[in-house]
């Protein structure tokens, strides 16, 4: 009898192990919400300034990646496959001037963001790298989510 249990439940295991091993398993950047706190190269990294919040929030059933650049809203996709990640189009944005110092720390997270090769994710901090340039952000928590400003 116990010979029968013990192939019954390798049975089940041939089944619904391939099953499993088939579904997508979201990446530790996904699903979460993300602030920017720090950005540049090192030796030369920058805080973010005071009164903008720069945030990502990376979609893992649509593959999207949207946030808040500091004054304009960006929306575009990517792609993670171990510890690397890719912005695979080019990043959509609202077109707002909100001066010149919050413009060029917007211009410079969206090309960091833009270029990112790969990613680091430590005690709830993410670290994206591009190039040169690091972005480092805090997880802001399960139920941060951006406003989707664009029509599908």
């Amino acid at each position: 009898m116990k010979l029968f249990w013990v192939l019954a439940l390798l049975a089940l295991g041939a089944v619904v192990l391939p099953i499993t091993a088939c579904q997508d398993v979201a990446s530790p950047i996904e699903n979460y919400g993300w602030l920017l706190y720090r950005y540049g190269e090192p030796g030369n990294m920058k805080d973010t300034l005071p009164g903008t919040e720069v945030t990502a929030y990376f979609d893992s059933k649509e593959k999207i990646v949207s946030g808040n650049a500091g004054c304009n809203t960006y929306r575009g996709s990517y792609e993670t496959d171990h510890l690397t990640l890719t912005i695979t189009g080019p990043l959509v944005m609202t077109k707002i001037s909100c001066g010149a110092e919050k413009d060029r720390q917007e211009k410079e997270f969206i090309n960091a963001l833009q270029n990112a090769e790969s990613f680091e994710v430590e005690q709830g901090e993410l670290i994206i790298k591009s190039g040169q340039s690091q972005l480092y952000f805090k997880r802001a928590g399960s139920g941060f989510k951006t406003v989707n400003y664009w029509e599908e």
